[in-house]
């Protein structure tokens, strides 16, 4: 299950190089590590993404910023009214703080989203799919998942099913969120709201995904 994910909020990325994972291993081998000598710390010092086209690798996108709002399977256009800064700009110190929290209380009690309910009611995603190759694109759980993953637990999750949605989620967006697809596939390219909307061309758009499906 873990080696199904194939993100880190929008970062294309699977488990083995996810830097929350990769520090949950570390904090499980020295609960005391400092921020700076992590891999999430040295990952967020790196930081160099300033375009869309950073984040995808497509290079038609790279005038547009890299915090609006965009994927093409969901999305018209990029969408500016809100800012998406996730594990792109962040504060390193306060997200180790709180996988040292997740790691010590997960070790400790496991994990039951019942007993600790959230807006989502737990890990959220769907999954990208193209031929042959299938991936989990985790929506609401990333930290949880990186922890479990960790640990070697089992990573219960549900289908995003729109319910909980924001106004944020669903600005610009060309998919009905009452009835939220359990998945994305790259034959139906065509039909995506990028694509069909002119913004992006069908092929560039199957690039993004194939940058999650290869992850």
């Amino acid at each position: 299950m873990p080696a199904d994910i194939c993100n880190l909020s929008r970062l294309p990325l699977a488990m083995n190089e996810n830097p929350l994972y990769l520090t949950s291993l570390q904090i499980l081998e020295n609960p005391d590590i400092k921020a700076e000598n992590t891999v999430l710390y040295d990952f967020h010092k790196k930081m160099e993404i300033k375009s869309l086209s950073d984040v995808f690798g497509v290079t038609s996108l790279s005038h547009i910023p890299y915090d609006c709002l965009f994927l093409p399977w969901l999305h018209y256009e990029p969408v500016g009214t809100y800012r998406d800064v996730a594990f792109v700009d962040f504060d390193a110190t306060n997200k180790v703080k709180k996988l040292k929290g997740l790691v010590k209380s997960m070790k400790e009690n496991g994990y039951n989203p019942k007993k600790y309910p959230d807006r989502k009611g737990g890990i959220t995603g769907y999954y990208l799919s193209k031929g042959d190759l299938k991936r989990l694109y985790v929506v609401s759980g990333n930290h949880r998942s990186a922890v479990l993953a960790a640990l070697g637990m089992e990573i219960e999750f549900k289908f995003e099913d729109g319910k909980s949605a924001k106004s944020r989620d669903i600005v610009g967006v060309g998919v009905d969120y009452t009835r939220f697809p359990e998945a994305f596939s790259g034959e139906e390219v065509a039909s995506w709201p990028s694509v069909k909307s002119g913004f992006i061309t069908a092929p560039a758009a199957l690039e993004i995904l194939e940058r999650y499906l290869n992850a």
